[in-house]
Formats: structure tokens, sequence, C-alpha cells
């Protein structure tokens, strides 16, 4: 009796510790799952703040790009302008000045 008593207690033992081993196991994945899933949404999240300040920095840095070459730009265009209306302006009254002075020396 002792033997089948010992084998009996001895395969209870091995069958409990199989569903025990098979409900950690299933315990274990479900936890590994979860927190695989926290982990993917906290990385998401580290990533998207991430992502969306670099971009601000580059929209930043890219509008500060060309509103420095704007604005060289328009100072050429402006210089470039000016130049055209002093060499029209000059033309004009070198114009007017040789008209005056014939005009001038025609009624001495």
């Amino acid at each position: 009796h002792r033997a089948e008593l010992e084998r009996s207690v001895e395969e209870a033992i091995a069958r409990c510790t199989d569903e025990l081993t098979a409900r950690h196991r299933e315990e274990l994945e479900r936890s590994g799952e979860e927190t695989t899933a926290r982990c993917t949404l906290e990385l998401a999240a580290r990533h998207r703040a991430e992502l969306e300040r670099s971009v601000e920095e580059t929209t930043a840095r890219c509008t500060d790009e060309l509103t420095a070459r704007h604005r060289a730009e328009l100072e050429r265009s402006v210089e470039e302008a000016i130049a055209r209306c002093t060499d029209e302006l000059t033309a004009r009254h070198r114009e007017e000045l040789e008209r005056s002075g014939e005009e001038t020396t025609a009624r001495c």
C-alpha cells in the first residue's frame, strides 16, 4: 500500500505541477503581451513627442532660412529699383539742364 500511495502522491504532485506550470505560462504570456503593448504605447507616445518637436524645430529653421533669403532678395530688389530710378532721374535732369542751357544760350 505504501508503494501505491507514494506513486499516487507523486502522480498527483506531477499533475498539480503541470497544471500550475500551464496556468503560470498563460499568466506570464498574458502579462508579457500586456507589458509589450504598454511599452509599445509608451514608446509611440515618446516618439510622437520627439517627432513633433523635431518637426517644429525644422519648420522654425526653414522659416528663418527662407526669411533671411527673402530679406536678402528684397534688399537687392530695392537697391536695384533705387539705382534704376536714380539713373532715370539723372537722365531726365540732364536733358532738362541741356534744354535749359540751350534756351539760355539762345536768349543771350
